[in-house]
């Protein structure tokens, strides 16, 4: 997965905790340089290397709820 860029959507959801909207994609597997550099830019939270179905997908920068 290293050099993947993340996959985007066209708009996050909004915290179901906080309801803000500053919410992030949560990326898992191995990073490389590129989302080290976009998770310290915000873009996106990263969620580790193990990957299994019922991760969360988004992570709230307002409150850091995960879902």
């Amino acid at each position: 997965m290293a050099g993947r860029k993340p996959r985007r959507t066209s708009k996050a959801p909004a915290c179901p905790e906080c309801q803000a909207a500053d919410t992030v994609p949560i990326v898992y597997g191995l990073p490389g340089p590129e989302i080290f550099a976009a998770a310290e830019r915000g873009e996106l939270a990263i969620g580790g290397c193990v990957v299994e179905f019922d991760n969360p997908r988004w992570a709230c920068r307002a409150c850091t709820h995960r879902w």
